[in-house]
């Protein structure tokens, strides 16, 4: 047993309604049993007694083994080469994947090897290796590598910056967002103290903290109970250094509480729909994938997955359609729309599915619930909800944002009188049509690689105006701040092209289509 491999150490999520309140022995029944589900839904000949468990009691430690083969399919070379070329070949590639769990101090950690995270995804504490880090961080001291982190003040959207080795986790931190995962310089303190005994006072270790932790060395078996003794010393410590100003509920009655108000809002939402049909909106939520991001917004059509539904609708193209094709279908479902639970109980069971580029494989997949990205006031204070966790922020913050947000109007306030007054009972799509004076060129709705460059383009003798239009100030403001971003980047790169700028002509192009009045590309 003296083979030493790099590990990432997960921890399951105690407050999962799944798992909650659950022994280790059910726990892990439990998870398999999943698991299998998933393998005989994805692979339709699997035979599950190609699976193998273990289980034994080490000290203070319980431990359970968990291991499956996986047909890779389509392997490349075969779908590459011509049959006549193939046909002799055995192409057939088999995947180990294995989970190892082990309870200490009742907490159940994890490690992975081949596809296991497929075993234990929905189930982890997607914040414990942030968490852990929060209880030995010095971010005045500590030198970061790598830094991915979530925004929800300004837009929720998800980027990853990579630093060279002289910047110091302080002075990169923004407070206004939510570090997701770190990759960091271990400081020699650490290696000294809590890590003398799997780390080299003289060498350089790094340290990657995410939804999982894990020293970027090699270790062995016994390391790794050691680390795990360690991780829960700093689990119940009390010792946390705050790198946000948005503070995580673990407080699981609260963090009930505030599940349990989503689905009201969500059952009123449905019953809201009863009264206004298909003039129903929804200004409170949005709908982002909890880890995948950018892959959703990749997306260019999305399905919903209704166990309960005969029928299968069409295809959704626009993100912003699918909250109330949720909501409809919840509410046409229904015999009896006084039965909360019910109601509820189908909210859970839909599932939404991104594809890209005509592929048959889902780009993304999970519940609806785990989509929803929320503000909310609940007695009397206001949380966010995003990627599946609630979090609260500091009164002191938000008048630090609004201080920020003058400073930032005032310096950047556009002083030319250059659109239309809004008149009640304006729509967007109206309010843009309205400019029609040279030099005005409407392009909303001219979307070319799922990005669409601006709502109105004007053109006077000094500037050229990329105008965003947005109905209200409301939750779909950070929906705005995000297509403003990603238009506003992917012009930049497109007039830093040493090629020429592409994304811009190609977006005339498409409105010269059907312009009476034509704008030049050059």
């Amino acid at each position: 047993m003296d083979k030493k491999v790099r590990l990432k150490i997960f921890c399951l999520d105690k407050n999962n309604a799944d798992i909650k309140n659950l022994s280790f022995e059910e726990t892990t029944k439990y998870i398999i049993d999943n698991h299998a589900g998933f393998l005989k839904a994805t692979y339709k000949d699997y035979e599950l007694g190609e699976r193998t468990f273990n289980s034994k009691e080490d000290g203070k430690f319980k431990i359970f083994s968990y291991s499956f083969n996986l047909p890779q399919n389509n392997f490349y070379w075969k779908t590459f080469l011509p049959e006549d070329i193939s046909e002799r070949h055995n192409f057939n590639i088999i995947e180990f994947s294995f989970v190892l769990f082990i309870e200490y101090n009742n907490q159940i950690y994890c490690s992975i090897g081949g596809s296991g995270a497929s075993v234990i995804r929905k189930f982890i504490d997607a914040k414990f290796g942030m968490d852990i880090y929060s209880g030995i961080a010095k971010p005045e001291e500590d030198i970061v590598i790598e830094r991915s982190k979530r925004s929800i003040t300004t837009n929720i959207s998800q980027n990853t910056d990579v630093f060279n080795l002289n910047q110091t986790l302080l002075e990169t931190i923004d407070y206004s967002e939510i570090p997701t995962k770190l990759k960091l310089v271990m400081r020699k303190e650490l290696q000294s103290t809590i890590f003398k005994d799997f780390v080299d006072g003289d060498e350089k270790v790094l340290l990657e903290v995410g939804s999982y932790f894990s020293i970027r060395k090699k270790i062995s078996f016994d390391d790794l109970k050691l680390i795990i003794i360690e991780i829960d010393k700093i689990r119940n410590s009390g010792v946390y250094t705050q790198l946000s100003l948005f503070q995580k509920i673990k407080n699981s009655e609260l963090f009930e509480k505030l599940d349990s108000y989503l689905y009201d809002l969500l059952v009123a939402d449905v019953l809201k729909y009863e009264r206004d049909g298909k003039n129903f909106t929804n200004n409170v939520i949005e709908l982002i994938h909890p880890s995948k991001l950018d892959l959703f917004y990749e997306a260019d059509k999305y399905f919903l997955k209704i166990p309960y539904k005969k029928d299968e609708d069409d295809y959704i193209y626009e993100r912003k359609d699918i909250y109330i094709k949720c909501i409809e279908s919840v509410y046409k479902s229904l015999n009896d729309t006084s039965d909360n639970d019910l109601i509820i109980k189908k909210i859970k069971r839909i599932r939404i599915l991104s594809f890209i580029n005509e592929k048959e494989k889902p780009h993304t997949a999970e519940s609806f619930f785990n989509h929803i990205t929320a503000e909310v006031n609940f007695e009397g204070s206001k949380y966010f909800r995003i990627d599946k966790s609630w979090y609260f922020l500091e009164d002191s913050f938000i008048q630090r944002m609004n201080e920020e947000a003058i400073k930032l109007y005032n310096k950047h306030q556009l002083k030319e009188n250059l659109l239309n007054k809004w008149n009640d009972g304006d729509d967007e799509d109206g309010y843009n049509q309205s400019h029609t004076n040279a030099g005005y060129y409407v392009f909303d709705k001219k979307i070319l690689e799922n990005i669409e460059l601006c709502d109105i383009l004007i053109i006077n003798e000094d500037n050229i105006y990329f105008v965003h239009v947005k109905n209200g100030f409301s939750g779909s403001m950070r929906d705005l701040s995000l297509q403003v971003k990603l238009s506003a980047k992917r012009l930049l790169n497109d007039i830093k092209n040493v090629n020429g700028s592409t994304f811009f002509k190609n977006t005339i192009e498409k409105y010269n289509l059907n312009a009476k009045t034509k704008l030049k590309t050059e």
